[in-house]
């Protein structure tokens, strides 16, 4: 193939698109399967770009990694501009997922105490340094929540190591402000011994109709420096 212009992704005749988690090596017909590192754009965002990583059996993941562009069509469907893939390279499909739903309208509650800040285990934080929201690894969210008029944002997720704040592993995820005062995230899929953390803060308005709008949200635990 020439791998010039825009592709349209198929699978057994129904629309698919490039998955967004990591594929593990030997999948999709090739020791180096490709997968996006991000996620797909909504209809309003046109075109972007997005960082595609091919996992393999030495370098795990995001062994490599190179950039295409990405557009959500009318007529729900996803094109990409895709780039040559390199030796033993192949691009992995899974079935499409719409991009037009509205994730205020359709989302998972996540209601684990355990992913609180708070959540500290003394014990492991002298054996293995930060242990916060029930794990070794929390995972929190590096720049400032959107407000309701930014619509669906990109955030960067950082994890934080055994003895300091930093950024030492990261990944993308979708936020979004929705009205009621509350946050959903498009979260991915975390590493072993990763996990989400949380905390609490008032809400300057609720109402008893809807389970989003009650006294209190959790967000994605920020770290202060």
């Amino acid at each position: 193939m020439n791998w010039t212009g825009w592709y349209r992704l198929f699978y057994y005749g129904l629309d698919a698109q490039i998955p967004e988690s990591c594929v593990i090596s030997g999948s999709c017909g090739t020791s180096q399967p490709l997968w996006l590192n991000g996620h797909h754009p909504r209809p309003e965002e046109g075109v972007v770009t997005r960082q595609v990583c091919g996992s393999s059996y030495w370098n795990g993941c995001c062994g490599s990694s190179y950039s295409i562009e990405v557009k959500a069509c009318p007529g729900d469907y996803y094109v990409y501009a895709l780039v040559s893939p390199t030796y033993c390279s192949a691009y992995c499909t899974v079935p499409f997922t719409s991009p037009n739903v509205d994730p205020c309208d359709s989302y998972t509650s996540l209601y684990d105490v355990w992913r609180s800040t708070s959540n500290y285990n003394y014990y492991y934080k002298y054996n293995y340094g930060t242990c916060s929201c029930g794990t070794s690894q929390p995972l929190w969210l590096n720049g400032h929540h959107p407000q309701p008029e930014e619509g669906v944002v990109t955030r960067q997720v950082c994890t934080s190591n055994w003895y300091e704040c930093s950024c030492y592993s990261t990944y993308s995820i979708n936020v979004k402000a929705c009205p009621g005062d509350y946050y959903v995230y498009e979260l991915v899929s975390p590493t072993f011994c990763s996990a989400y953390c949380t905390e609490v803060r008032h809400l300057a308005t609720s109402s008893p109709t809807t389970e989003s709008a009650t006294s209190v949200s959790t967000t994605i635990g920020r770290v202060l420096y």
